[in-house]
């Protein structure tokens, strides 16, 4: 609609969003079947694309101001990307529980998928087929550059490790 009627829109695509005010049990690092195992999308060691709630917030406020920017789309992702693993082990020690990370792999995953899948057609339910690309993409292994938001829109992510553990981690410690 930008293009065809110059709808002043800009589209803001933000990863996975942590930090005050949301579940620090984030689906982004896989399937917690508990509140203390998470079953992983993939061996949990690749950086994610983490983005803290406030700085999506910022980005908002900066997109209404920035000019020249409508019609434009920006990924939303900070610069401190932990692992997987990392974030569970930093999250276990601000909770003072023991959590555990479980590594699966993607054909295992699938495995499971097509198992389900199959029941449910012998039910006599029209699933589609599990989607094996689907499946491997839930461990968000693409890799995004910001440069754009930070120079179009002034956006800029808290960049520090403590800083953001602080506020998407330890935030969530028992009072």
């Amino acid at each position: 609609m930008h293009g065809a009627e110059r709808l002043p829109v800009v589209v803001l695509r933000p990863g996975v969003v942590v930090g005050a005010g949301g579940v620090p049990f984030h689906s982004g690092l896989g399937f917690f079947n508990n509140e203390q195992h998470c079953l992983g999308w993939n061996q949990g060691q690749n950086p994610l694309p983490f983005v803290l709630a406030e700085d999506v917030a910022a980005a908002i406020v900066a997109a209404l101001a920035a000019p020249g920017v409508e019609g434009r789309c920006y990924n939303l992702v900070g610069d401190v990307r932990p692992t997987a693993r990392d974030y569970i082990a930093e999250l276990s020690a601000a909770l003072e529980r023991p959590l555990r990370f479980h590594a699966q792999s993607t054909a295992k995953l699938q495995a499971i998928e097509i198992a389900k899948w199959l029941v449910k057609r012998i039910v006599g339910r029209a699933v589609p087929f599990p989607s094996y690309r689907d499946l491997k993409s839930r461990g968000l292994v693409a890799t995004f550059d910001c440069g754009d938001a930070k120079r179009d829109l002034g956006w800029t992510p808290v960049a520090d490790r403590a800083t953001f553990i602080d506020r998407a981690i330890r935030v969530h410690r028992p009072l």
